[in-house]
């Protein structure tokens, strides 16, 4: 039998990404062109609950490493909500109308986002952000593949035919101007004073940021030894804009919780589909208060929930925390105040 060729290999990943029920970024792009331009992915896969396992994600990551080229056949490759980039492999530096997140899962910290100037290196667990406009480009500089969550605020700003994009002169990548944690110590606890009391009048004067993991889990195991808890949602911390203090981004909201061992939360619904990626432990989350769907997801595991349905979660292990990333459109709904939340009637 002969082997197949490259465009069969292409064909038959993106049939085997399709077949999960999403679609990868590239025939996403593909098709946008096709069309003219500017179609949101729409209501269809956001409004229906889904889990990904990453047993299933990971293998197709890797493949699309192998067989779809950086540049010439796809701009990033992700899909599934997550994106891998190869060893020694570099992006060109771009910028883009839409806002994006990143939640790093794998790699041994070689992988890094020039963002504006800074490089900025990630180890699982670390979140970084870069608003509107903010020149960026990734690179891995070690041996391991870089896997990282991703997520933007496309779906919001293309049907406001907002989006635009460019690439960095000469398709080159941007120097390094600033040192690691530039961002970081220049909006921290102590900042120049012409930056107090700043106002965000865009999203691009949010600054680009990396939340890092070895602050993020003490501050969770801190907050459940103090009894910090929400019924709904266990230990619940936000990645916090640094200017404002409010939402990540005025467009999106992350946020981090932990799940004592055994707990069951209480159910609830909200406006707005949550993205969620397991970042420890394993458990289910139930929708729906009659005829019930249950997500089961485990380590790396990506899981929607979708707008306006019941929910609620339950770490399964009787020994460990469980511990979930999540982000959302909600900053935006709040804004045209069409944010709701609700509490399911006791006892259900």
């Amino acid at each position: 039998m002969a082997e197949p060729t490259l465009a069969e290999k292409k064909a038959q990943l993106e049939a085997d990404v399709q077949a999960l029920g999403v679609t990868p970024v590239w025939v996403r792009a593909r098709e946008r062109e096709g069309s003219g331009g500017g179609q949101p992915r729409g209501l269809g896969e956001t409004s229906r609950p889904l889990v990904l396992p990453w047993s299933t994600l990971y293998p197709l990551l890797l493949r699309a490493g192998e067989v779809i080229t950086m540049g010439e056949d796809a701009f990033r490759r992700a899909f599934g909500g997550y994106q891998i980039v190869m060893p020694e492999e570099r992006a060109v530096a771009h910028r883009h109308s839409f806002s994006a997140v990143r939640f790093a899962v794998l790699g041994d910290g070689l992988g890094y986002t020039t963002s504006n100037g800074e490089q900025m290196f990630m180890e699982p667990g670390d979140f970084m952000v870069q608003p509107s406009m903010c020149w960026h480009d990734h690179g891995n500089l070690g041996q391991e593949p870089v896997v990282w969550m991703d997520f933007l605020d496309i779906d919001l700003l293309l049907p406001l035919e907002t989006g635009m994009s460019e690439g960095w002169p000469n398709d080159d990548i941007q120097p390094v101007t600033h040192k690691e944690g530039f961002y970081g110590d220049l909006y921290g606890n102590v900042r120049p004073a012409r930056l107090i009391g700043a106002q965000l009048n865009s999203i691009a004067d949010s600054p680009p940021m990396t939340y890092k993991w070895r602050d993020t889990l003490p501050m969770l195991e801190r907050m459940a030894a103090d009894g910090e808890h929400d019924p709904y949602d266990g230990v619940l911390l936000e990645y916090a804009n640094p200017v404002t203090g409010g939402p990540t981004l005025p467009t999106m909201r992350a946020r981090i919780q932990l799940l004592a061992p055994g707990e069951e939360t209480l159910a609830h619904r909200h406006t707005g589909f949550v993205r969620y990626n397991c970042v420890q432990g394993e458990g289910v989350t139930t929708l729906d208060l009659e005829d019930t769907t249950e997500l089961e997801w485990g380590l790396r595991d990506i899981f929607r929930v979708p707008s306006w349905r019941w929910h609620r979660h339950k770490n399964l292990s009787k020994t460990e925390p469980a511990i979930l990333f999540s982000i959302g459109y909600s900053p935006m709904a709040e804004t045209l105040g069409l944010y709701r939340e609700e509490a399911a009637p006791a006892g259900a």
